[in-house]
């Protein structure tokens, strides 16, 4: 639970910022995230891994260079505007009076009932993009950091802020993974090439999908054999089912359920899959 250090008035009536804590990590937190105009923001690592995110939860992150992105490499106005396209997607189902309604964290329009914050740590290393949904009583919090041994790992948890249990069904995942051997120039030029040289594939080895490329990209009379791949996989539920569906045909979301709120010995967050993204080039 965040703990702020200190707090300023950044921007309007209803946009607060300044020192924070989060999970013993200091840094700065600003709240009311969806009445600030979209903007980026970085995410460092000891190694080759580099990051650029929009405060609208869209990002493009790889290793080393441009030429080796897992998510595509665009300017920062065209970040802005990807989310549903590419990156990270949460959608989180409840049945309410009977009907089945959606909870889309970081949608492209926030919720009404919803607020958002963002949180970055002093050192650089660690992003948390989190929104609240004041009717449901629930907390969605994404956390980004990177890793010398998995790659860029995204961390995803539901917080069940009421007094009583929920039953919710949760789809998350990531969008427009980026296969290996694609550099920047082919994919900006190039990507429905791109998407047709592509090759998707889940199997018994668990909550792994791999990316890769048939054959390299070429257009001349030669093999060209493509030998590596971005790997992305998760841990969590041990019941999730990976999916290789577009946005466009979303799997049936998970259902997990909450304990109430106020007791030590039955409370614990709802956290749907952790998701691990690492390029392997």
């Amino acid at each position: 639970m965040p703990e702020h250090a200190s707090t300023g008035r950044v921007a309007g009536e209803q946009v607060t910022g300044g020192l924070s804590r989060d999970a013993g990590t200091v840094g700065y937190r600003i709240d009311g995230l969806e009445h600030l105009e979209p903007f980026l923001t970085t995410v460092v690592s000891d190694t080759d891994l580099w990051m650029f995110v929009s405060s609208t939860g869209a990002l493009t992150a790889g290793r080393t260079d441009a030429d080796h992105a897992i998510f595509p490499y665009l300017t920062d106005d065209r970040i802005h505007r990807s989310v549903g396209a590419s990156g990270p997607l949460t959608v989180v189902a409840r049945p309410i009076a009977g009907e089945r309604q959606l909870w889309r964290p970081f949608a492209a329009q926030c919720d009404a009932a919803c607020s958002r914050s963002i949180f970055k740590s002093t050192l650089g290393d660690t992003l948390v993009l989190e929104e609240r949904h004041r009717e449901w009583e629930l907390t969605f919090r994404a956390i980004w950091s990177p890793s010398s041994t998995y790659g860029w790992v995204r961390d995803v948890e539901i917080r069940n802020d009421g007094p009583i249990d929920v039953q919710l069904q949760v789809l998350d995942g990531v969008l427009d993974v980026m296969p290996a051997g694609v550099d920047k120039l082919t994919e900006q030029t190039r990507s429905n090439l791109v998407d047709a040289y592509k090759r998707s594939e889940t199997g018994p080895w668990g909550t792994a999908a791999i990316y890769s490329l048939e054959s390299l990209i070429t257009d001349r009379a030669e093999p060209g054999e493509a030998l590596a791949a971005t790997v992305v996989w998760s841990t969590g539920f041990a019941s999730a089912t990976p999916s290789l569906r577009t946005a466009r045909r979303r799997p049936r979301v998970r259902r997990a359920t909450g304990s109430p709120r106020g007791s030590p010995s039955t409370t614990r967050p709802l956290r749907p899959t952790p998701r691990r993204a690492r390029p392997d080039r």
